[in-house]
């Protein structure tokens, strides 16, 4: 990215070098991928590291893999939370938005009669996860709000 202040910047100038970003991407050159939410094509630095990554486990074992690239991983913390502003441990790895989403709302203490509010673009599962009201294994109810409709659900809770 070029330096700028704003993600949008000027119209005329693209903060993106787009010809550098399709050269790093192999897929590109075969496929217009619009199907990114979940799993993007990969770029060349990120296939790399990933294939490295495993390669080493190959050879290793997962854990010692893992173990030798805990101070990488730690960097990933420190990085993220220098970004914006925050302390490593305040910064969560999820695999998925879903996964980081349905994470962080199970450990709120939801209660019965809590209102969860989503929009239309939040998943099914997404809001399914987020209903987890009470404690041990009595059924509790939770409300989601979406404009223009509410859904009750009431099952057992799940941890």
């Amino acid at each position: 990215m070029k330096e700028h202040d704003s993600a949008t910047g000027n119209r005329a100038e693209s903060l993106l070098d787009v010809p550098a970003l399709r050269a790093d991407t192999p897929g590109s050159e075969k496929v217009v991928h619009f199907n990114n939410a979940g799993c993007g094509l990969l770029a060349k630095p990120v296939l790399a590291a990933m294939l490295d990554h495993l390669n080493l486990e190959a050879e290793i074992g997962g854990y010692e893999a893992a173990a030798a690239r805990s101070d990488q991983v730690a960097g990933f913390y420190r990085e993220i939370a220098a970004l914006i502003n925050a302390r490593p441990r305040n910064i969560a790895f999820a695999a998925s938005a879903t996964h980081a989403y349905s994470t962080a709302l199970s450990s709120i203490r939801f209660e019965p009669g809590d209102v969860v509010l989503t929009t239309r673009n939040d998943s099914s599962p997404t809001r399914s996860r987020s209903c987890r009201c009470g404690s041990g294994s009595a059924s509790r109810s939770c409300t989601h709000r979406t404009p223009g409709k509410a859904v009750s659900t009431s099952r057992p809770w799940r941890p």
